[in-house]
């Protein structure tokens, strides 16, 4: 089991031999404004876990040395995105709490991310732990703002250290099942923050044979109301015929 930290320094290994390996384009190295990333971040395939946290997740690459990560080398990720010289002030800003979809430092962060998770390149069956990073960054948010919820008032800083202060056995950890929970809810077109907490209860309960025949059930299962129930029945079928493939080696 690996957590946020764990993932992070994976996250900036793999970065490091796709920089050794020359995969990284020179307009993503030079580039000279949020702007000129955004064509760039539509050429990848990876799934899209939101601005504010792929904002989260490039602070902690670009800066890992102020939140304790331990970088890769002589490598660092800042250096290598800033070849223009002038992008750290910029990188660092984090803008209004609340910023428009596609603007803002949010998502000019998010786009260098997505453009990055474009160009790393990894052996069939294996998982980009980039990818892997800023989905469990989204895990951890959902988790956060259950336990605070004052915590949209806090600046991205904040989030970062909440993060990774927590003791190790509570730390988001990169788990099967809350990957294919964020999965099943962005299938059904779910709202995460209400419904992922629930699926992974049913996900619990499926895999040690708790009964689910019936709205009542899910409503026992999940302590939820009828009207979520019916959204959760879908989820039903999925959960069922689903089995954990991925080896824990490749998390």
């Amino acid at each position: 089991m690996a957590t946020i930290q764990d993932l992070a320094e994976m996250a900036l290994e793999e970065l490091a031999k796709a920089d050794r390996d020359g995969l990284i384009p020179n307009q993503i190295k030079f580039h000279r404004s949020g702007d000129a990333v955004k064509p760039w971040s539509h050429m990848g395939d990876y799934d899209d876990h939101g601005n504010f946290c792929g904002s989260l997740t490039m602070f902690l690459l670009l800066f890992p040395s102020e939140y304790g990560l331990i970088e890769e080398g002589n490598f660092k990720l800042l250096d290598c995105l800033n070849g223009s010289g002038d992008r750290e002030e910029p990188l660092r800003f984090e803008g209004k709490i609340y910023q428009k979809s596609g603007k803002g430092q949010n998502n000019y962060r998010t786009n260098l991310l997505e453009a990055l998770l474009a160009y790393i390149v990894v052996p069939d069956g294996m998982k980009k732990y980039l990818g892997l990073l800023w989905l469990h960054v989204l895990v951890s948010v959902i988790e956060i703002k259950e336990a605070e919820p004052s915590c949209w008032e806090w600046s991205q800083e904040r989030w970062i250290k909440y993060m990774l202060a927590a003791k190790s056995d509570q730390q988001v950890t990169a788990d099967e099942n809350k990957v294919f929970g964020v999965k099943t809810c962005t299938h059904l077109q779910l709202d995460l923050f209400h419904y992922y907490p629930l699926v992974l209860k049913l996900v619990d309960a499926s895999q040690i044979g708790t009964p689910l025949h019936c709205y009542t059930d899910i409503m026992m299962v999940c302590g939820c109301t009828k009207n979520s129930a019916k959204q959760l029945w879908d989820c039903l079928d999925i959960i069922q015929k689903w089995q954990p493939i991925m080896p824990a080696a490749s998390l």
